[in-house]
């Protein structure tokens, strides 16, 4: 396929960039000395993208002196110039000409049980992949095509598929092509144990912790109570088998092209229906904090919307240097009037508040419960995004522009 010749770094870059990662672990041996300083990530396990130069690099503290000590603390006091990111454990980036530097702190052990946090079993994933995985142009093609559809990243916005789960899945398959045609098949709930350790999926389920399920059980070779695939949501999951589906009718370079939101396409898919567009530039800050701030402005308004009586026939959002947030609402005006609920009639103290705040409107009942028919305030979406679109609701934006069409 074309795509794995754009998407495989060139021998030129290998070296080029080989060499500035070595530098980059070189000079922090030497600021951090007394701590095992070691690559991780997709350039140690060698599954990068041709122009994907992020860098995880661990930082490893011995486990006796440090088993009990915040070890994120004990990094950022030897360093400087650091931007720290929150996680379970905190991480720190530092930025190096081109290179985004992410550096990890976990602790020195030679057994996952020995794991204090999550983070601490990195290492062995990498060392994993880079013992099982013969094809690592496989995963780079099974990285594009989940980045190409919005199914790649583990982020709390984002409930989708991280780099060490494709490279877990072409483990299990060895090649795109052969995932693909199992992927098409995929049950609504998936098994996949690369090490065999399970017999059924209901023994996966009754010793992987409950919190942690998914669609997808994907058992960690590294730790058979882990669930890899915990983070991939119901919808990403559906999507990945839809997407395998479509692409074994007709398999193309498409797939692996950049889906990009934009207002004509929304134009076509709503139809004779209303479209709601709202682009603008995100404030700065860290990516998954600010990706999860903007995923609950964007579901809020959408209840919002629905809560005001509109019908949302579809609506999503994407999150790059211009975020976008969309709703297609059936086009058909509301009524004149509303119906409003009040309590039972037999809970008098809040039935005498509910009538002094409509004392305006006659007071029903139906199936022993009290409302009121009022005068709906709002009955076009175009009204109600005037009202109700503002510097509150808008303040993850550093600007932005509605279009309502």
């Amino acid at each position: 396929m074309k795509v794995l010749k754009e998407i495989t770094p060139s021998k030129w870059e290998k070296y080029l960039v080989n060499n500035r990662v070595d530098s980059i672990v070189q000079s922090l041996k030497r600021q951090l000395p007394n701590i095992d300083v070691e690559l991780g990530g997709s350039f140690a396990k060698d599954t990068w993208l041709s122009g994907d130069h992020d860098i995880d690099i661990f930082v490893k503290f011995p486990y006796e002196k440090y088993k009990d000590k915040d070890i994120s603390k004990a990094l950022k006091l030897r360093l400087k110039d650091i931007t720290v990111v929150h996680g379970s454990r905190d991480y720190f980036q530092l930025r190096r000409g081109k290179y985004m530097v992410e550096l990890i702190p976990v602790l020195n052990i030679n057994d996952p049980k020995k794991a204090v946090n999550v983070t601490d079993l990195s290492p062995f994933h990498t060392k994993w992949a880079k013992e099982y995985i013969k094809h690592p142009d496989q995963v780079r093609l099974l990285k594009k095509f989940m980045k190409s559809n919005g199914l790649y990243g583990a982020e709390s916005f984002i409930k989708g598929f991280s780099g060490y789960v494709c490279e877990l899945l072409i483990g299990k398959y060895h090649n795109f092509f052969d995932l693909m045609k199992d992927v098409a098949n995929w049950p609504e709930r998936k098994l996949i144990d690369v090490k065999h350790h399970y017999s059924s999926l209901a023994e996966a389920m009754k010793n992987i912790n409950k919190e942690r399920h998914s669609s997808l059980i994907l058992v960690d070779p590294v730790n058979l109570e882990r669930n890899a695939a915990a983070a991939v949501s119901k919808e990403k999951y559906d999507r990945f088998v839809e997407l395998a589906k479509e692409f074994l009718r007709n398999p193309s370079d498409s797939f692996f092209e950049p889906k990009s939101i934009n207002i004509s396409m929304l134009e076509q898919l709503k139809e004779d229906n209303k479209l709601v567009y709202i682009s603008g530039k995100p404030i700065e800050g860290k990516r998954d904090v600010i990706g999860a701030k903007l995923l609950k402005t964007n579901e809020q308004l959408a209840r919002e919307i629905e809560g005001h009586g509109f019908n949302i026939l579809e609506y999503g959002w994407e999150y790059g240097d211009v975020v976008v947030f969309w709703y297609i609402i059936d086009s058909n005006p509301l009524s004149e009037k509303i119906k409003r609920w009040g309590p039972s009639i037999e809970d008098k103290r809040n039935l005498i508040k509910f009538e002094e705040k409509w004392s305006n409107y006659k007071m029903e009942s139906e199936n022993g419960r009290a409302f009121v028919i009022t005068p709906r305030e709002i009955r076009t979406i175009e009204e109600f995004i005037r009202k109700n679109f503002n510097k509150e609701t808008a303040k993850y934006f550093k600007k932005y522009e509605v279009k309502l069409i």
